[in-house]
């Protein structure tokens, strides 16, 4: 009876590892932002209510904000606010808050929640429309890109859900150019050893990744790509990645950490 507890757990894991396989191999790129943004629009826990949501801040974020470069009050741009559980606590400590989330649910539902409430507003857009409201186009986010911000943070581990480095830079680049004076907050997801070198899932995936590869499948599949049921598809970095991507926008580093994985950005030229 022992034994038969600890089935579950390895069969689990090699249910999650064909799963992640398969579908980095055969959603094609331009389609997993879509299935991402599908998965966390159905997680309650983000919506005003849920658990995460009044958790507040972490002690993470917390430290970020209480970094010397960050300014103690004024206007915050937040990006994937998902229910907005930060906006709360932002507010809390002072700070006027502009947030914007994909999720469209999740999105309603805060914006629901912030309706009455002076000093924090919620609007259903992507990273995709911030970028391209700041290039000009009228969007939802139109009138937001143009007003001024004190600073500037993207929602937990949001970054990581951009695959791509160019979409990357073009979000930092964005942010940079909608409020240039503003240190930009942001998190990200780091690398994590899957399975043992050499062992039996470790052999399973590459055997996987052949064989996909050989069919042609749609999707690439890249050191760092992951999938999991609850959050969808996301890309590991480093610290060093980060930094790269720093750089790459125009930004340099002034705090980053790791476990978890959170930085500061600065504009290079203000």
């Amino acid at each position: 009876m022992l034994a038969l507890d600890r089935v579950p757990r390895p069969l689990a894991r090699a249910v999650a590892a064909i799963r992640e396989e398969v579908l980095l191999a055969w959603v094609a790129p331009e389609r997993r932002h879509a299935l991402t943004v599908a998965l966390f629009d159905r997680q309650a826990t983000y919506a005003p209510g849920g658990n995460t949501f009044n958790g507040g801040l972490f002690d993470w974020e917390r430290e970020l904000l209480a970094h010397p470069i960050v300014p103690r009050s004024g206007r915050i741009l937040l990006g994937g606010a998902g229910g907005g559980r930060e906006i709360v606590a932002l507010r809390d400590l002072g700070y006027e808050v502009v947030a914007f989330e994909p999720a469209a649910s999740l999105a309603r539902a805060g914006a629901d929640a912030f309706s009455d409430v002076h000093g924090g507003s919620l609007v259903h857009a992507s990273y995709e429309d911030f970028v391209r409201a700041v290039r000009g186009e009228r969007n939802a986010l139109s009138n937001v890109v143009t007003s001024p911000f004190d600073a500037l943070m993207l929602g937990w581990g949001s970054i990581s859900h951009v695959m791509e480095d160019g979409d990357r830079s073009d979000i930092l680049r964005a942010m940079r150019s909608a409020a240039p004076n503003a240190p930009l907050l942001l998190s990200f997801d780091e690398p994590t050893v899957l399975e043992k070198p050499g062992g039996v899932l470790d052999r399973t995936r590459r055997v996987l990744r052949r064989l996909f590869a050989l069919a042609r499948a749609p999707g690439r599949v890249r050191e760092g790509d992951r999938f999991v049921s609850w959050a969808g598809f996301f890309r590991e970095s480093s610290a060093a990645d980060i930094k790269a991507l720093a750089r790459d926008a125009g930004y340099q580093v002034a705090f980053i950490g790791v476990k978890p994985g959170r930085a500061i950005l600065v504009n290079v030229a203000p």
